[in-house]
């Protein structure tokens, strides 16, 4: 604790650098808004293969909490109409 102090002036806790870092990058989660936007209807799986295009490697859940975390609804549309 005297280290702390001595090099960083306080000893408050650090707790930005604690926990899980997120998968997804703001550029990632703004790449699946303009697709979403340019065409509302594409699967979790087609998102999942852009986003292995531009060497993001995610899963379709991890896919589907950031929809949900973003409020865009996805529904594929009915091909038999």
């Amino acid at each position: 604790m005297v280290y702390q102090e001595q090099t960083t002036g306080t000893l408050d806790t650090k707790y930005e650098n604690c926990g899980r870092k997120p998968v997804l990058t703001k550029q990632a989660k703004e790449m699946i808004r303009q697709w979403t936007e340019e065409k509302n209807d594409l699967t979790l799986e087609e998102l999942k293969t852009r986003l292995e295009k531009q060497s993001v490697k995610v899963s379709i859940t991890t896919i589907h909490n950031a929809l949900a975390a973003m409020k865009i609804t996805h529904k594929k549309k009915n091909s038999r109409l």
